[in-house]
């Protein structure tokens, strides 16, 4: 990593956990992509940082201060994503296809995700990445 604020490594690790980019991560969070740019990079911590910690599912002790484990003790809990963030995480992995056959696979898994919310949160990232546009 690159000149990078310890808190920016940590947001770096904590996004690529959850497989996401960053645009993926701002719409969950409801900040823009060059804000999370700026946190990577030369960011020092803010009020989002616990949000943040729940959408990439790592502690959010670990990645404010750099302190613990990134997943937490085996007895603590860690942060889990709100259904609402979750449904934004794909919102914005969706909205990058462009392909039919892709799109109509996207929207069967919201669909599945949307009858079970609760019971589909550890997917999230895992939908998202997949959905993520090809390169």
């Amino acid at each position: 990593m690159r000149n990078r604020t310890p808190f920016g490594e940590r947001l770096v690790l904590a996004r690529k956990h959850a497989g996401l980019n960053q645009v993926q991560l701002a719409k969950a969070i409801g900040v823009s992509q060059s804000t999370i740019a700026e946190a990577e990079k030369a960011g020092q911590g803010s009020s989002k940082t616990a949000q943040i910690a729940g959408v990439c599912r790592v502690n959010a002790h670990w990645l404010a201060t750099g302190e613990g484990s990134m997943f937490g003790q085996p007895s603590q809990a860690v942060p889990t994503m709100t259904v609402e963030s979750a449904l934004q995480v794909l919102a914005a992995s969706i909205e990058g296809i462009s392909e039919a056959g892709d799109r109509a696979s996207a929207c069967s898994m919201l669909a599945t995700f949307i009858d079970n919310p609760q019971g589909n949160m550890d997917m999230v990232p895992l939908i998202a990445k997949r959905l993520a546009p090809r390169k």
